[in-house]
This record gives C-alpha cells, sequence and structure tokens, in this order.
C-alpha cells in the first residue's frame, strides 16, 4: 500500500510541475497573439504605453485562484501594475487604478 501513496503522489508532482511553469516560448507567443493587429498597446490598468520587452502578462483570474493560461484570460500589463495587483480581483484592482489617475487630474 505504501508504494501506491508514493506512485499517487510522484504522479502529481510531475503534472503540477508541468502546468506551474511555462516555457518563455509559450509565454512569448501568447504576448504576440495579444500585440497583433494593434499600433499602440496600453497597460490595462495605468494605461502606459507598452513595447514588446516592457509588457508583462497579466493573468484576469489570478493563477493563484485556478486562473489559467487561455487567451481569455490574459490581458497586458506593465510590470509595476502586474506586481502591485498581486492577487486582487481584477475589477477591483482597475478601479482602484483608475480611481488613483482620476485624483491626481483633479488636484
Amino acid at each position: 500500500m505504501q508504494s501506491e501513496e508514493n506512485d499517487g503522489l510522484d504522479w502529481w508532482r510531475a503534472i503540477k510541475r508541468t502546468t506551474s511553469n511555462r516555457s518563455g516560448t509559450y509565454k512569448r507567443n501568447l504576448k504576440v497573439k495579444l500585440f497583433s493587429g494593434r499600433h499602440v498597446v496600453r497597460c490595462c490598468f495605468c494605461r502606459i504605453r507598452l513595447s514588446f520587452k516592457t509588457s508583462t502578462l497579466e493573468h484576469i483570474v489570478p493563477r493563484a485562484c485556478a486562473g489559467g493560461w487561455k487567451l481569455e484570460n490574459l490581458a497586458l500589463s506593465c510590470s509595476a501594475c502586474n506586481n502591485e495587483r498581486g492577487v486582487i480581483e481584477f475589477e477591483k484592482f482597475l478601479a482602484l487604478k483608475r480611481g488613483r489617475q482620476n485624483d491626481n487630474r483633479i488636484t
């Protein structure tokens, strides 16, 4: 019985390794799809202009909350917004960032 449990754990670890880490090529191809057909690309939160190198893949539903790597779950953001967001819900963080921008314009 002990060996069966170990086999199950080894299988689970192998699955987890292959799904949690995506190769650079895979991520690059996703960015190419998100960039295609657009002349100007902006951060989905702060609206700063992005280049291919400065953009990061933003998960609408964070990976920590079972969000996947499907194109429908991805957006482009700057690294500052991506790091600041963490696991805050997309809409809440968007409202927070847009509220800050409006406050800065008023003063």
